[in-house]
């Protein structure tokens, strides 16, 4: 029997506007190192995961077969957090800078059909099927806890810790952490389902309930940091775009419209993997050279320090290791071009070890501390360190931010300008005011020279730490904040009047350096 078509948009015209959104911002995902990927990629991105989370629930309403129906969904999230999993805690198949795909939205689907399952027995009536099935999933991660406050042993045991860690990246994925876009998209999956036959209310919860968490919760959370300005909701913290997948949502004509149904299932980890493998040559071809280096790690956490090393020397770096902080010379100084430095450590700490070595060295300092307040990461970035990595850190992000400071530490000069009343000597990487040579450190240097050398424009810190340090996704605003503050500092000390002049705060945007003396 022939079905009329109906006006609006069926699913396979969700699903095509989906994919081409998702294909959008998984190459801006995969090639922002670039620095080429407009972020408006991303930003009408924001649209894809939930209209996937839609027809995820209308498939799941409308299956014959919903055993295969999760089944089908459940081998690829397997396959998938399998191969993450290797490359999370083996190291395998990374791009050159550490960086792998973190691409979980299947893991969601796995959990959420197993609540929307729960969901339709308690609409039958079968209340105890029902309540298990609903509650299993949001109660597995406490059952993990559980199992390692009974079992502590079990994280020591390479083999047993190592099956366990499979075990909730692939098959049994916690809700807590092994998902894409968090609990307000799972929550949002609950809504969709649970309302299902109030076709209008179900968008209209949902789209409150992502807006409060995407827009309302990190507003709530980011308002009192420093130098925060409302446009960067729509800027850097554009999550929250998500909501308006509202409106194709509602277009919805309740077909399924032509077209190959199991489209998705093999061109989601398909295009993936591609643009992953895309990525990886990419990099490899346009990276500039990281020279090996000479990298001095000091911690009183032996068994870090060992652990340290072996990773960075597997990027080819020569690595001595120290466990406390006076056992830093000044000939280790000298010999080090990258220098990480725990804060809490017995006798001279992390910070007076900084104050200390920082007039014997122009290398870059990275301290590594459990300490995540922010008086202590102002101290750190105050008395002269250029970055700040929070404990426990994964390695790749480490060895990213190291490769990435030597990057810059090597970059070939061009020539001298004169901005604002400072004088670059880009050869000797140095900066002066009326003879008076201005002490930067190299990451308060690299951030004047990026600006003066786009005198006039306004950058957020978020690029200038990206420009500045060279990776993605680990701009620090606290960090871009306190450096401006030093650099402020030191060009009043050397004599420069208003210093607030000549590196301008453009609020609500960023900052620009004055183009007077262009």
């Amino acid at each position: 029997m022939l079905t009329a078509k109906r006006a609006g948009l069926s699913g396979t015209a969700l699903k095509t506007i989906a994919l081409v959104l998702m294909v959008l911002d998984h190459i801006h995902y995969f090639f922002e190192f670039t620095g080429l990927v407009p972020t408006w990629f991303s930003m009408l991105a924001r649209l894809s995961a939930p209209l996937f989370l839609f027809c995820t629930v209308e498939g799941f309403a409308h299956t014959h077969d919903r055993k295969r129906y999760f089944l089908r969904i459940w081998a690829i999230a397997t396959a998938m957090g399998t191969v993450e999993f290797f490359m999370m805690y083996a190291g395998v198949l990374r791009r050159g800078d550490g960086f792998y795909p973190l691409n979980a939205i299947m893991q969601n689907f796995v959990i959420l059909c197993i609540i929307w399952q729960g969901i339709d027995w308690l609409r039958q009536r079968r209340f105890v099927r029902g309540v298990l099935a609903a509650a299993a999933p949001i109660l597995w991660p406490f059952c993990i806890v559980a199992l390692l406050t009974l079992f502590p042993k079990i994280q020591d045991a390479p083999i047993g810790s190592a099956v366990l860690a499979w075990v909730i990246t692939a098959p049994l994925p916690l809700w807590t952490s092994i998902t894409d876009g968090g609990l307000s998209y799972l929550l949002g999956g609950i809504v969709l389902y649970a309302l299902y036959f109030h076709k209008r209310l179900r968008l209209v919860v949902w789209a409150a309930v992502t807006f409060c968490f995407e827009f309302g919760m990190v507003y709530l959370q980011l308002r009192g940091t420093p130098d925060f300005a409302f446009s960067q909701m729509f800027t850097t913290y554009y999550e929250w775009f998500g909501v308006f997948a509202v409106l194709p949502m509602a277009l919805y004509n309740g077909q399924r419209g032509s077209g190959h149904k199991l489209l998705f299932y093999w061109f989601y980890p398909a295009h993936i993997y591609l643009l992953y493998a895309a990525s990886c040559l990419v990099y490899t071809l346009t990276q500039r050279g990281v020279l090996m280096a000479n990298i001095l790690a000091v911690d009183d956490d032996r068994d870090l320090c060992t652990l340290l090393k072996t990773a960075l020397e597997r990027d080819g770096h020569t690595v001595e290791t120290r466990c406390a902080g006076a056992d830093v010379t000044a000939a280790l100084c000298r010999w080090a071009d990258c220098i990480l430095l725990d804060i809490m450590m017995p006798g001279e700490d992390g910070f007076a070890t900084c104050r200390r070595i920082r007039t014997l060295t122009e290398a870059p300092i990275l301290f590594l501390t459990a300490r995540t307040d922010e008086p202590s990461v102002l101290t750190g970035l105050g008395i002269g360190a250029d970055d700040y990595l929070s404990k426990p850190f994964r390695l790749a992000e480490l060895r990213a931010r190291v490769n990435a400071h030597l990057r810059r530490q090597n970059r070939a000069p061009q020539h001298r300008l004169v901005r604002g009343g400072v004088c670059f000597d880009l050869a000797a990487k140095s900066a002066a005011v009326g003879g008076t040579q201005l002490p930067f450190t190299k990451s308060e240097y690299a951030i004047c020279e990026f600006l003066a050398l786009h005198a006039g424009q306004t950058f957020g810190k978020e690029q200038i730490y990206e420009a500045v340090f060279g990776y993605d996704g680990t701009a620090d605003d606290t960090a871009i904040t306190q450096h401006i503050k030093n650099i402020r500092a030191k060009l009043r000390t050397a004599g420069l009047a208003s210093p607030e002049t000549v590196l301008k705060t453009v609020w609500g945007v960023g900052y620009l350096w004055n183009a007077a003396d262009a």
